[in-house]
């Protein structure tokens, strides 16, 4: 792929493709228990719907992988660390267990099967239930994972 615009671009379209992926996932979910009543493009969220989804990206690493000709283009190697989580209730209720699960195993399912929809290379670190989100005073599940893009540089 090559781009002619900067790290804030590319980091945008890496945050906007996951969420993309969450809404298709959510419209996908026909009949499907439980399935999210809302998709969130961030984590900073106030009066969620429940069960919801929010997802967020930092970018971890920028390394530049070698110039072509006359140094008019460059070829990029970009890293972002993203976390989807599942909000599944309010941090001082109980919820359930079986139900966050389910949907972290869809999640993970359709990351796998849709990762070239999201970069060169994705990787599923990890995935916790029972976590708390500060942000939104939510407790669920997370799933953190690394997305890789490698682009070309053009200058303008």
């Amino acid at each position: 792929m090559s781009i002619v615009y900067g790290d804030n671009q590319l980091f945008e379209d890496a945050r906007i493709g996951l969420y993309d992926q969450m809404v298709a996932l959510m419209n996908a979910m026909v009949g499907d228990d439980p399935k999210p009543a809302a998709i969130y493009d961030n984590h900073q969220i106030l009066n969620p719907e429940y069960p919801s989804i929010s997802v967020d990206v930092q970018l971890i690493e920028n390394e530049e992988e070698e110039h072509t000709s006359l140094d008019v283009s460059a070829l990029q190697d970009y890293q972002f660390n993203a976390e989807i989580r599942i909000h599944m209730e309010y941090e001082e209720r109980e919820f359930d267990e079986i139900a966050c699960l389910r949907l972290l195993n869809s999640i993970n399912n359709w990351i796998e099967t849709h990762r070239t929809a999201l970069g060169d290379y994705i990787k599923i670190e990890n995935a916790e239930v029972g976590v708390t989100f500060p942000e939104s005073l939510t407790i669920g599940g997370k799933i953190n994972l690394i997305i890789r893009k490698i682009t070309t540089h053009t200058q303008a």
